[in-house]
């Protein structure tokens, strides 16, 4: 297997929006729904300094919600203790995730990368201890809800090839992902844990 990223397109080239493990005859259907989707948030903010845990490490199968299949390897990795802790969850390329559970039930998911300065944004939803759905919000239809809602919050939002790029202080924009609801998303990787 070989890790690749899934990826926002912008002007200025790919911005990594999830990170995700695939076998070579999934990889098109990923890379087709970011072209499809848009819907990544990115913003050179980092909104979560410290990453609460949630049962995300380990290796799970990975099924795209436009076709395919993948295997991933996330590992947990913490600093800290107790109340101080920090969780972030690695696969092998380094790419990082930090997660932060919202008022909605959803889990806000601070994407970073060794390839990319900025942070990319998207929901985990865990219905259970053993599976994840990674969601994004769905631009096509909500693109004008987002946008209301960003003003609503004071983060001013702007067009990034398919997807947004958010311009914020880091309490204004956890404010803004808190205000988002399930109907907005798409789910793009629906996990189970093995």
């Amino acid at each position: 297997m070989k890790a690749i990223g899934f990826a926002c397109l912008a002007a200025d080239g790919p911005h990594l929006c999830a990170s995700i493990t695939l076998r070579t005859a999934a990889r098109m259907a990923v890379l087709v729904a970011a072209l499809l989707l848009g819907g990544c948030y990115e913003s050179a903010t980092q909104v979560i300094d410290k990453g609460e845990r949630a049962p995300l490490a380990g290796v799970a199968h990975c099924s795209s919600s436009f076709g395919g299949g993948s295997g991933k390897k996330i590992e947990e990795v913490s600093t800290g203790f107790w109340l101080w802790a920090d969780y972030q969850y690695r696969n092998p390329d380094g790419e990082s995730v930090r997660l932060k559970r919202l008022p909605n039930g959803l889990h806000l998911a601070q994407i970073a990368s060794t390839k990319s300065k900025a942070f990319a944004y998207a929901f985990i939803d865990f219905p259970d201890q053993a599976s994840y759905r990674l969601q994004v919000v769905d631009l096509t239809r909500q693109r004008n809800a987002v946008t209301a809602l960003a003003k609503t919050h004071g983060v001013t939002a702007q067009a990034k090839g398919d997807g947004l790029l958010l311009l914020g202080q880091p309490r204004e924009l956890l404010a803004f992902f808190s205000a988002h609801q399930s109907g907005q998303m798409t789910v793009i990787l629906t996990c189970k844990r093995q």
